[in-house]
């Protein structure tokens, strides 16, 4: 993993990748997502939440998305729905 966190989701993809978003690190609330691919063993970075947060949920939908939804972030402007998407090894941040 690239930026070392507790607390994050991890869900795996249709592609067979796994998605880690957001976390929390040191004192910090992380914002970061990875992809992790089991094939090579290897994390690459891919967007970030618009509001980082830990303990939250992420969801794989049957249209490929994937929901990030609740979590906390204390100092955060709220919490929101947000999710991605993803297009020829690329993610796309967007929220509902």
């Amino acid at each position: 993993m690239q930026q070392a966190r507790l607390y994050p989701p991890a869900t795996r993809l249709p592609n067979g990748q796994v998605l880690v978003a957001g976390g929390y690190r040191r004192g910090l609330i992380v914002g970061a997502a990875e992809l992790y691919n089991p094939a090579s063993g290897t994390f690459a970075t891919t967007g970030s939440l618009k509001t980082a947060r830990y303990s939250h949920t992420a969801t794989l939908l049957n249209n490929g998305k994937v929901l990030i939804a609740g979590g906390q972030n204390p100092g955060g402007p709220g919490q929101r729905r947000q999710g991605f998407t993803f297009r020829q090894r690329r993610m796309r941040g967007f929220l509902l």
